[in-house]
C-alpha cells in the first residue's frame, strides 16, 4: 500500500480543526487555487505518495510526537482543565523543533536551496528526504528560531483561528522590533514564537503572562493576516470553520 506523506502540515495539527464522519476525520478548507470551500480527509489533505522516505518519516514522527505531548498540555490549559501551564525546557525545545522542521518541510525552501547550492549543481538536487535527514543528523545546521521564545495565545471569542498549509504565519505589531510567528493548534489556541528583543513585553515581575484575545475583530485581523500570507506565498489552502472560511473567501475574491 502506497505511503501518504504529509508534505508540511501534519495530521495531528489538522485534527485540532477536524470533525468526525463515517469515512474518518475530515476538515473544511479554502482551496486557494480556485477560491472554493471544500472538505477532505485529514489523512489525504496536503499529502503526496512517497514524498518522504522511511527514514525521513521516522525522524518527522519523533518531532511530531514530542510536539504532540506539549500540545495536549496546552489544550488542557486552554479549556481551563489546568489552572496554569508550565512548559519545561524539554517542552520548549519540542515546540521550537516543530517550528524548525515545519520551515524545512516547506517545498519553497528546498527549491531555493537547490537553486543556489553549488553541490546541487554538481551532484544533483536534494530531495525532501535528503534535507530532513541532513537537518536531523547535523546538529550544527542553522536554526532560524534560536532567538525566539514561546508564548501561548488563547482565543476567547466565537470565531476560530484558521490553520494555513504552511503551518504558521508571521505577524508584525507596530510597536515590536521583529515579526512573531503564530501556529494555530485549534480554533481556540495558538502557539506564538516572539523574538527575544520583544519578549520582555510579556514578563511582569519575572512572571510570564499569556496572551488572551476577547474581541472578534482582533481574531478576524489575525485570520486575514494568515490568509494574506498564504496567498502571497502561493500556499495551497487554509483550514477552519465554515463560517470564517466563507468570510475569508469573499475577501480573497475582492
Amino acid at each position: 500500500m502506497a505511503k501518504n506523506s504529509h508534505i508540511q502540515v501534519t495530521q495531528s495539527l489538522m485534527r485540532g480543526f477536524s470533525f468526525s464522519t463515517k469515512d474518518g476525520d475530515k476538515v473544511k478548507y479554502l482551496d486557494l487555487t480556485d477560491n472554493e470551500i471544500k472538505e477532505e480527509k485529514v489523512r489525504l489533505l496536503g499529502s503526496q505518495k512517497f514524498y518522504y522516505d522511511e527514514d525521513a518519516e521516522e525522524y518527522l514522527a519523533k518531532i511530531e510526537s514530542d510536539f504532540g505531548h506539549v500540545i495536549y498540555k496546552i489544550k488542557l490549559f486552554s479549556k481551563n482543565k489546568l489552572s496554569n501551564i508550565e512548559l519545561n525546557s524539554q517542552d520548549l525545545n519540542a515546540i521550537k523543533n516543530f517550528f524548525e522542521y515545519s520551515l524545512k518541510r516547506d517545498p519553497r525552501l528546498l527549491k531555493e536551496i537547490n537553486k543556489d547550492s553549488i553541490s546541487s549543481k554538481i551532484l544533483g538536487n536534494l530531495t525532501p528526504s535528503n534535507l530532513i535527514r541532513i537537518v536531523y543528523e547535523d546538529k550544527n545546521f542553522p536554526k532560524y528560531f534560536d532567538d525566539f521564545s514561546v508564548n501561548v495565545l488563547i482565543n476567547n471569542t466565537n470565531i476560530g483561528f484558521i490553520l494555513p498549509s504552511s503551518v504558521y504565519y508571521p505577524f508584525k505589531k507596530h510597536n515590536y522590533n521583529s515579526e512573531m510567528y503564530i501556529l494555530p493548534v485549534n480554533g481556540k489556541t495558538s502557539i506564538v514564537l516572539i523574538h527575544n528583543n520583544d519578549y520582555s513585553k510579556f514578563i511582569d515581575e519575572k512572571e510570564l503572562f499569556y496572551l488572551k484575545m476577547n474581541d472578534e475583530p482582533s481574531i478576524k485581523f489575525l485570520n486575514e493576516a494568515a490568509l494574506k500570507y498564504s496567498v502571497n506565498q502561493d500556499n495551497s489552502f487554509v483550514i477552519g470553520e465554515i463560517s470564517e472560511l466563507e468570510r475569508l473567501q469573499k475577501i480573497k475574491d475582492i
